[in-house]
């Protein structure tokens, strides 16, 4: 007999359990479907020549985050094709870029669907 007993608290300690992890659970799946993640801390761009017009964007955007807590850190390039490539570079330093359109089959590289 106590045995039996024994093996009731085990599965009362089972379902008391199991349906609280179950509950939580499916509580973080709900709350991850509607909960949004917060915007990075600080961004990277490439914009091109620090006197052309793609840095004073650049310097706006900055102003514009700044507002909201992001820093906005600016790297200058020789232009489009080096923001591509930037881009594009394993490194991964890079979040974002100005890029004149069109200057994609100046690196090889096609739309999608277009012959480069």
């Amino acid at each position: 007999m106590p045995q039996r007993s024994a093996n009731r608290t085990d599965r009362e300690y089972l379902i008391t359990y199991g349906s609280a992890i179950l509950i939580a659970i499916i509580g973080f799946w709900v709350a991850y479907q509607f909960v949004q993640p917060a915007p990075p801390d600080r961004i990277v761009i490439s914009t091109g020549r620090a006197d052309g017009a793609y840095y004073l964007f650049a310097r706006q955007y900055r102003d514009l985050l700044a507002g909201s807590g992001i820093e906005l850190d600016i790297r200058t390039s020789a232009g489009s094709v080096e923001n591509i490539k930037r881009l594009l570079a394993a490194d991964g330093h890079l979040d974002l870029a100005f890029v004149q359109g069109g200057t994609n089959q100046d690196t090889g590289l096609a739309e999608p669907g277009v012959p480069g």
